[in-house]
């Protein structure tokens, strides 16, 4: 079977876990100090103070930023969604950038081709959700969760992404082939130095 033909159990039975002909959704965590949990599961920590890149598909990126709490402690700072050459900008302070305006939410940008972002404060509990509809994707290509924590001093996040980008992901949050083993190999997280100089090899956590 393909590797994302996933059993799942059903009742007594068993059938194969499927998406129109695509995976189902998967999704990548980064939280606390902070640890990642890909979109194959496997678990891992990063301890650079710098810009790391999540998550691509072949048409937007998911980057994310560290910064220092305290002596040795690192945390999230923000996550970037960019797409179409717009930079959406979510700050774990709860502070909305798009193209280095600020803006309120419920935010919406359409596109000519049909394509949308739209940011929202879901639940009112300080978990703003990026939200973006490309390609004619259903639901859409991908959602960011952002959570603040400690009066947003810090977030984590949730990336959850449509199957059609499974095996074209690069970043921290692996491959997305149905094998962690290759999630931290060099050449899948290699870009880290590409954003920052300063970054710590994602290998070497």
């Amino acid at each position: 079977k393909q590797w994302y033909q996933r059993r799942v159990r059903v009742g007594v039975g068993e059938k194969k876990r499927r998406c129109n002909n695509y995976p189902c959704p998967a999704s990548c965590t980064i939280g606390n100090d902070p640890r990642v949990k890909t979109f194959d599961g496997r678990n891992y920590d990063i301890h650079g103070s710098c810009t790391y890149q999540a998550t691509s598909c072949d048409d937007f990126t998911v980057k994310l930023k560290n910064r220092h709490l305290g002596i040795t402690s690192v945390y999230i700072e923000e996550v970037i969604l960019e797409f179409e050459g717009h930079f959406f900008v979510i700050q774990s302070s709860g502070s909305i950038h798009v193209d280095n305006t600020t803006v309120e939410v419920p935010f919406e940008k359409s596109f000519g081709n049909g394509n949308l972002v739209t940011i929202e404060n879901r639940y009112h509990s300080g978990q703003l959700v990026v939200i973006l509809y490309s390609k004619g994707r259903e639901p859409n290509s991908a959602t960011i969760v952002t959570q603040r924590i400690d009066n947003g001093q810090w977030m984590n996040i949730v990336i959850t992404l449509h199957g059609t980008c499974a095996k074209f992901t690069e970043g921290l949050c692996g491959r997305w082939n149905g094998d962690p083993s290759d999630d931290l190999l060099i050449d899948n997280t290699e870009g880290y130095q590409d954003l920052e100089t300063s970054c710590l090899d994602p290998n070497s956590s």
